[in-house]
């Protein structure tokens, strides 16, 4: 398959998810285009928010693919943020800290339907501890995505 027709549909899966769902888990291993295709089919639809705790200056990279999308350096940071439309990006939750897993468990369990929260992991055994508090979880192939679970709460979204 192209790599750019595959990569096309797993943004516009992802699109699909994040619209229906607050709370999304997307996994694949590394280079499948976790981040990437999040950032890219969050672009122009929501207030994007980022935040990763693997060390590196996150901003130009994220800049590339999603011009409007804020780093944040603190997970707590997002609980103030003033927007109509906002959403949490967060990148590699294999490599979180427990204060910052305990915060992003915090925010999960409060079911709020005014904003979405992505979060990106190798594997769903990475993130098993988050699974029951997630909507949706999609998972990144090389060259497809597939969608693992997806609780619909309101069929008329679609």
């Amino acid at each position: 398959m192209d790599p750019q027709i595959a990569f096309a549909a797993k943004e516009e899966i992802l699109r699909n998810i994040i619209k229906m769902h607050a709370r999304i888990l997307v996994s694949g291993w590394e280079g499948t285009g976790k981040t990437v295709a999040t950032l890219k089919s969050t672009r122009g639809l929501w207030d994007v928010y980022y935040y990763t705790e693997s060390g590196i200056d996150a901003q130009p990279n994220i800049s590339k693919y999603n011009d409007s999308a804020t780093v944040l350096h603190n997970v707590r940071d997002f609980d103030s943020v003033k927007s109509e439309q906002p959403l949490l990006i967060i990148d590699d939750i294999n490599n979180m800290s427990k204060d910052a897993l305990d915060i992003i468990i915090r925010m999960l369990s409060e079911n709020r339907q005014d904003r979405k929260i992505v979060l990106t992991a190798r594997t769903l055994m990475d993130a098993d501890t988050l699974l029951s508090l997630v909507d949706a979880a999609v998972r990144l192939k090389q060259d497809t995505a597939e969608i693992m679970f997806s609780s619909l709460k309101n069929i008329d979204n679609l």
